[in-house]
């Protein structure tokens, strides 16, 4: 858990550092007020209030941006996992070999073209968002392709906790398998609108199903989704939540 937030905290001091120098303290205490604010939001949207709190109130309209492109970039990189994952398994849940083709084909030109798009820099919608909020200096194409490479490793992180979990469960699986269920499992849920609580049931239900071929006791998934969400977001939130109240009290009125 403290590795994968602290590589959250140096995607957030990359993505400052050019109008406001964060200590990676500083940066730490920002992700754990950010998962406190998502909490009620559809999937954590809200986590940009969280993270602005702590920027000088000159700078909280370009932290929003800010927080828009590392939020973007992780999802991205869980778009471009879904693909990989896919190609893996797709051929089995799907009942031809064309309509395989077709789907891969038409997933792979979507992620290709977010992808670059995103670091190239040319979207309309973060053009549209840099104007609004007078935002001249947007993260540089080298940024970019560091916000990718740190959210890949926070995504080999939540994999790897997930295959821990299931051994700590007493399932021997292997880890290449696991990585390729995960891969749909994380894409099925970034894709469905949800709240913090919310993902409660939802994920435990994608779990069951994505990993029903390999795990046949359902309670045992069950548990993993629960432990993983508990250790990766309620404890941070209940930080991030004492952070945030502290915070608010030096504020004065």
């Amino acid at each position: 858990m403290l590795i994968n937030w602290l590589l959250e905290s140096k995607k957030w001091q990359l993505l400052t550092k050019d109008y406001h120098r964060l200590s990676l303290k500083e940066s730490f205490l920002s992700v754990l007020s950010e998962i406190s604010t998502a909490l009620f939001t559809p999937n954590r949207i809200g986590d940009f209030i969280g993270r602005v709190s702590h920027l000088p109130n000159e700078h909280r309209k370009k932290g929003m941006i800010s927080s828009f492109y590392g939020s973007f970039s992780q999802w991205l990189l869980t778009i471009i996992m879904g693909w990989i994952a896919w190609l893996q398994l797709g051929s089995k849940l799907v009942e031809s070999q064309s309509l395989f083709v077709l789907i891969s084909l038409f997933y792979f030109i979507i992620a290709g073209a977010l992808l670059l798009l995103f670091l190239s820099g040319k979207v309309s919608l973060f053009k549209f968002v840099k104007n609004k909020l007078n935002f001249d200096n947007p993260p540089s194409t080298t940024i970019r392709i560091k916000l990718i490479l740190f959210s890949f490793l926070r995504y080999l992180i939540f994999t790897t906790q997930f295959y821990l979990l299931f051994r700590l469960l007493g399932l021997n699986l292997d880890y290449a398998l696991v990585l390729s269920k995960l891969g749909l499992f994380y894409l099925l849920t970034s894709l469905v609108p949800s709240t913090f609580w919310g993902e409660l049931g939802i994920k435990e239900s994608v779990a069951v199903w994505v990993f029903s071929g390999i795990v046949f006791n359902s309670l045992l998934i069950v548990c993993a989704t629960l432990l993983l969400w508990f250790i990766n977001l309620l404890v941070p939130a209940i930080a991030g939540n004492y952070f945030l109240y502290k915070k608010v009290r030096e504020i004065p009125l």
